[in-house]
């Protein structure tokens, strides 16, 4: 979808992908507070996997981060011409 709404500069596209970005952060949230409340309930063998299964979630969430960036990109007001003579 990023791919798609960078290309196209699609204002639809960006919006919709910054929704999912939320969606992304609330379903990570609610994932990684239940595993660690299953964590509690297991041997500590299975910790390390835990510590596994975290940084996926962690990653997930970074990955989301960058894929958002496209849309900031594209829905951030253009600079004013003064701005960019200033600039010069």
């Amino acid at each position: 979808m990023a791919d798609a709404a960078f290309h196209s500069r699609d204002l639809r596209l960006a919006e919709k992908l910054l929704r999912h970005k939320d969606v992304i952060d609330r379903q990570v949230r609610h994932l990684r507070d239940s595993h660690l409340t299953k964590l509690n309930h297991l041997a500590p063998e299975w910790h390390d996997a835990s510590a596994v299964h975290l940084d996926i979630l962690t990653n997930l969430r970074r990955i989301n981060s960058h894929v958002c960036h496209v849309a900031f990109a594209l829905l951030a007001p253009a600079p004013s011409p003064a701005l960019a003579t200033v600039e010069s």
